[in-house]
């Protein structure tokens, strides 16, 4: 989905500035989107790199209305600075965070998909539940899991795949041509399409 990228320069005004000057901002990020719900998500300088993934260390909000958004942003923001995420950085310095705003996907399924299974590297990975990928994420929900061959594109798993998941494996494999290398990547389905949510390096 489009994005909107909320910069440390612009987060450190925003947790410290008065409640003028924030809903000002508030009421044009809400305008930018066309006031509609809102993910506000973490995007940090280190996150989702060759060597550290922070995966679930920072907070992500979802569904966020113009009453929540501010509140969402700075939780996010405090995240950076939480225990889990300065035990994660131990030894790699400072973490500059970042904000990414990005509309909600109205999700029928989601999930995670690794083009390269760890256990078995000639299969993808591909794990679903119903709804928004938060549950899966965090572990709440347990998924539906499934294989693909990487070469045969054949689908296995103790059920069949509630959705054709083909069009989901051929975007996985542009994602992982376009990045040279395995790719751990969240995704979400919405009832016509697949949308690509995020994309990071299998660490």
């Amino acid at each position: 989905p489009p994005g909107l990228v909320l910069t440390p320069e612009f987060l450190a005004n925003f947790s410290t500035a008065g409640d003028g000057w924030r809903k000002a901002r508030v009421k044009a990020i809400w305008r930018f989107f066309g006031k509609r719900p809102l993910a506000v998500r973490s995007s940090g300088a280190l996150e989702d790199g060759d060597a550290m993934s922070f995966a679930g260390v920072f907070e992500s909000i979802l569904d966020c209305d113009r009453a929540s958004l501010a509140d969402a942003i700075l939780k996010v923001c405090a995240s950076f600075r939480a225990a889990n995420a300065s035990a994660y950085l131990e030894g790699a310095g400072g973490h500059p965070g970042h904000v990414l705003i990005q509309p909600m996907v109205d999700a029928r399924y989601a999930g995670v998909l690794f083009t390269e299974a760890i256990e078995q590297p000639g299969q993808m990975q591909i794990e679903m539940v119903e709804g928004t990928g938060d549950k899966l994420v965090s572990g709440l929900a347990t998924p539906l899991a499934f294989r693909v061959g990487r070469i045969s594109g054949a689908i296995s798993g103790k059920t069949s795949p509630p959705i054709d998941l083909a069009p989901l494996v051929t975007l996985a494999h542009r994602v992982e041509a376009i990045y040279g290398c395995p790719q751990d990547i969240e995704w979400a389905f919405d009832g016509e399409r697949f949308v690509l949510l995020q994309a990071r390096d299998v660490t």
